[in-house]
C-alpha cells in the first residue's frame, strides 16, 4: 500500500502556496475598493454678507462654494434646506433683501459627497436717508422758495411735516416741492417708507417774509481788505467781537435788493449817518446800526448792531470760559465743567427739541459766538454739534468748546414688546408656545431667535441673538 505524505509533497505545497495568495490578492482589492468610494462631507458655503454687516434694501446675498456643480438650496425663514427647497441659482442675480428682517439659510447638496452643513445669517435691512434741500443748499430761505424731498430709491412713499410732529403711513404722501407758508425755525421732518422698512431724516430751515426788510450781505473790512466779520446771516441781527490794535479803522458795507439801507455810527450820545472808513479808539467799543427799510413798505425795517472793539496794546489773550450751562444746569455735563476742557457731552430725552445755554468768559473783555445758533431751537435725534467760539481781549487768541448734545430716540409704546418673528431651535423652526423636546442623541443643540421690530435687540440667557446650548 502506498502512503501519500502531502506534507512533504512539493507538488502539494506549491499548490497551497498560490491558494493562499490568491485569496490575500482578492481581500487587498476589496479594502481598496472601499477606500476609493468613501465618501467627503461637503464644506459649508461663503455668504457675501453675514450677520451683523450693513445691507440696504435690494442688496443681493450670493455664495460661493466647491465643487462648482454642488446644488445649494436654501429658506428665508431660518429653517434647515432640503433639496425640495430653492435652488440657488450662481449665474442669477442672488437672492434679493426686501424684508427688514430676513434670516438666509444655505446647504450644498452633490450625488458623490455627504451634504454640508446647514449655515445661515440674519439680515436687518435698512434704507438710505431721505436728502432734504432748499435751492442752493440754503437753510434760510423765503416763503416763496421750495424745498424738495428726494431718496436714491425708486417707487417708496415719502411723507412730511412741517410741525415738528413726526410723520406716519396716515398722511398724504410727498407729491412735489413744497413750500412754508410762514416765517420762523421751521423743522421738516421726513419718513420714507419701502417694504415696511423705514428711514428717516429732519432738516431745520430759517424761513423769512420776503416782503420783510432783511440785509443780503453784511461785511466789515481792514484797510487792507481782510474781512473781520465772517458769521453773517441775515436772520442775525446782533454782533460783537474784537479787532486787533493795529487795526484803527473799518470800512462797513451792507446790500439788500428790496431795501434801502442806512449805515449809522454811536458819536457823542446819539447815531449819526456815517461814511467810510470808521475810526476805532483803542480799548473803546464802537457801535454801528445798520438799517434795512424796505422799498415797498416804510414800515417794514430791520436793524442791525456791530459792536467792535480795537484791542489794547497790551490786551488779554484769556480765551477761556468761565460758566457753562446747558438749560440753566438741568441738564448734566460730562465731564463737569472746567475752562481747560473744551469737549463735553449730554443727553437729553426725545421730548426735548431745544436747549438754552449759559456762557461767562474768564476774562470781562473777551467775546463769545455760539456757532450755528439755529441747532438750539431744533436738536435732531442722535448727535448735536454745539460750538461755542471764544476770542480773547486781544482779537487774535481764540478757543472753541463743544457740547456733544445727544438726542434719544423716540420710545414708541407698540415697540416696547417685541414679538419674535422666529425660534430656530438645532435648525427646526419651533412653536414659540410648545414646549422644546430634547433628541437624546445630541448633547448641544443651536438655538437662533429673531426679533420682528428691525434693530430691536434680541438676547438668549443674557448673550446673543444665537447660543449653543448643553442638552
Amino acid at each position: 500500500m502506498i502512503r501519500s505524505n502531502k506534507k512533504n509533497n512539493p507538488i502539494i505545497r506549491i499548490i497551497e502556496i498560490l491558494c493562499l495568495a490568491l485569496v490575500f490578492s482578492c481581500t487587498n482589492v476589496v479594502k481598496t475598493d472601499i477606500i476609493t468610494h468613501e465618501k467627503k462631507t461637503l464644506a459649508e458655503p461663503t455668504f457675501n454678507y453675514v450677520t451683523g454687516d450693513k445691507v440696504e434694501y435690494g442688496t443681493a446675498i450670493t455664495f460661493q462654494y466647491s465643487p462648482n456643480d454642488a446644488l445649494l438650496f436654501y429658506t428665508t425663514d431660518g429653517t434647515e434646506p432640503t433639496e425640495e427647497d430653492e435652488c440657488y441659482n450662481p449665474s442669477g442675480d442672488g437672492i434679493i433683501l426686501t424684508e427688514a428682517v430676513t434670516t438666509i439659510t444655505a446647504k450644498l447638496f452633490h450625488s458623490n459627497y455627504h451634504p454640508s452643513k446647514a449655515l445661515g445669517h440674519t439680515y436687518y435691512v435698512s434704507i438710505a436717508e431721505p436728502v432734504i434741500s432748499a435751492p442752493d443748499g440754503k437753510t434760510t430761505i423765503t416763503t416763496l422758495e421750495e424745498i424738495s424731498i428726494t431718496h436714491d430709491r425708486k417707487n417708496i412713499d415719502i411723507y412730511y411735516t412741517t410741525d415738528g410732529t413726526e410723520p406716519t403711513e396716515d398722511m398724504d404722501e410727498y407729491e412735489k416741492p413744497f413750500t412754508i407758508d410762514r416765517a420762523g425755525v421751521v423743522v421738516v421732518k421726513v419718513l420714507a417708507v419701502v417694504g415696511g422698512i423705514k428711514s428717516t431724516a429732519e432738516k431745520v430751515f430759517t424761513v423769512i417774509d420776503p416782503a420783510d426788510a432783511y440785509l443780503d450781505t453784511l461785511s466789515v473790512k481792514d484797510k487792507d481788505g481782510n474781512e473781520l466779520l465772517t458769521n453773517f446771516a441775515k436772520t442775525q441781527m446782533d454782533y460783537t467781537f474784537g479787532v486787533v490794535n493795529a487795526v484803527s479803522e473799518v470800512n462797513v458795507v451792507a446790500t439788500s435788493a428790496d431795501c434801502d439801507v442806512v449805515i449809522e455810527e454811536y458819536k457823542n450820545g446819539f447815531f449819526e449817518n456815517s461814511t467810510n472808513p470808521i475810526i476805532l479808539e483803542e480799548d473803546v467799543q464802537k457801535t454801528v446800526r445798520i438799517t434795512a427799510i424796505s422799498k415797498t413798505d416804510s414800515t417794514k425795517k430791520k436793524e442791525y448792531t456791530l459792536n467792535i472793539t480795537r484791542a489794547k496794546p497790551d490786551a488779554s489773550d484769556d480765551a477761556a470760559l468761565k460758566h457753562l450751562e446747558v438749560n440753566n444746569g438741568e441738564i448734566a455735563l460730562t465731564p463737569n465743567f472746567s475752562k481747560d476742557t473744551t469737549s463735553y457731552e449730554a443727553t437729553v430725552k426725545y421730548a426735548i427739541t431745544s436747549v438754552s445755554l449759559y456762557v461767562l468768559t474768564n476774562h470781562e473783555k473777551a467775546n463769545y459766538q455760539i456757532l450755528e445758533p439755529e441747532k438750539l431751537q431744533a436738536l435732531q435725534v442722535g448727535e448735536n454739534i454745539l460750538s461755542i467760539k471764544v476770542t480773547a481781549e486781544d482779537a487774535k487768541t481764540t478757543k472753541t468748546y463743544t457740547i456733544k448734545v445727544i438726542r434719544e430716540a423716540d420710545e414708541d409704546p407698540d415697540d416696547k414688546n417685541v414679538n419674535l418673528k422666529s425660534l430656530i431651535v438645532d435648525r427646526e423652526s419651533m412653536d414659540l408656545n410648545a414646549a422644546l423636546v430634547k433628541d437624546c442623541t445630541k448633547n448641544k443643540v443651536l438655538v437662533v431667535a429673531t426679533p420682528e421690530v428691525q434693530g430691536a435687540v434680541v438676547k438668549i440667557n443674557g448673550e446673543g441673538t444665537s447660543l449653543e446650548v448643553d442638552v
